[in-house]
This record gives C-alpha cells, structure tokens and sequence, in this order.
C-alpha cells in the first residue's frame, strides 16, 4: 500500500523533489556569459595559430581542427550558459554552414589558381567572401548578445513567484510527504 502510494505521487506530480525542499533557482551573471563565449571561442584556436607562427604546417590539422570547433560552437557558449540553448544552437548551425560554405569556397580558389580548368575563380571568392563575413559576424552578434539572453533567463525567474505544491521523497527515512513553498 505504501508503494502504491508513492507511485501515485510521482504520476501525479511533474514536479517531484528528492530531498529536503526545493532548490532556489540561481540567477545568471551576463559577465560570466560573456567570459565563457570569449573564452571557448578563443581558446581552441591558439594551438593553431602557434603552429601557423612556427611555420609547423604538418602538425597543425589537429589544432586547424579544434580552431574551427571553437570558431563553430564558441561563441555560443555564453547562450548556453544562460539557458537559451535555441538560440545557441541556431547560430551554431549557421556558423557550421557558414564557415562550411567559407572553406569549400577557398579549397576551390586554390584549385582554379592550381588548375583554371575547375572553374570560374570570381564566384569561388565572392562565396568566400560573404560567408566570411557571415561567419565572423555570427561570431560577434553572438557574443554580443549573450547578455540579453542571461537578462531573458533572470527575468523568467524572477517571474515565477507564487505558491507551489509537490510531493517530497526521502529515500534515507524511507517517508514521504508534500511540500509547500511561495517563492517571492
């Protein structure tokens, strides 16, 4: 019977509490948004920079390949972070195609200068060219806006003030029970 109940509890509840009380909602800090997008944007590149510097072209497609997931999924950290994931996600996408389109357009200007048969190098670098700057300014906008959307997730929490009701478990006394709390 006491299981069943507690069965009960749970199907009942989407907001089901393990332990002693619910866990206040910390707000987001637009500095550390920020800090986090800079950082896991420029970090990965410096080992390729450093090879590109020394000249070290063997040793470098690992470290070109950590630049670019930095340059891709970077400056959307900050997004994250602050819980707007549809948001970094979108612009990761955007990054991904973008710098996509920027790479396969330079490959292609090295082939024609290589070999003039491949095609029409003046589309190759107006290709490179948009989506270069696409890239780049994705890059900025997104760090840019990391502060509005650490606002957006303060402000929903600070918007949910009210009287909440949930079953509570403790595993280590074995009981169980309801909770009551008014977040202000």
């Amino acid at each position: 019977m006491k299981y069943k109940t507690l069965v009960l509890l749970l199907f009942l509840s989407s907001s089901a509490v393990y332990g002693n009380g619910i866990k206040p909602v910390e707000l987001k800090n637009s500095g550390i948004a920020v800090g986090y997008s800079i950082m896991s944007t420029t970090l990965p590149s410096v080992p390729f920079l450093l090879c590109a510097a020394t000249g070290d072209v063997d040793g470098s497609m690992g470290s070109f390949l950590l630049s670019v997931s930095g340059i891709i999924i970077g400056p959307s950290v900050g997004h994250f972070y602050a819980g707007n994931t549809s948001r970094g996600l979108k612009s990761t996408c955007f990054r991904a195609v973008s710098g996509g389109a920027f790479l396969l357009s330079s490959g292609g200007i090295l082939s024609v200068v290589n070999d003039a048969s491949f095609g029409n190098v003046e589309l190759y670098i107006a290709i490179a060219i948009v989506s270069g700057l696409a890239t780049v300014g994705s890059v900025v906008l997104d760090i840019w806006t990391c502060p509005s959307s650490v606002e957006k997730h303060n402000k929903l929490i600070r918007e949910q003030s009210g009287l909440y009701f949930s079953p509570e478990i403790d595993i280590k006394d074995e009981s169980y029970g309801f909770s009551l709390s008014y977040r202000f």
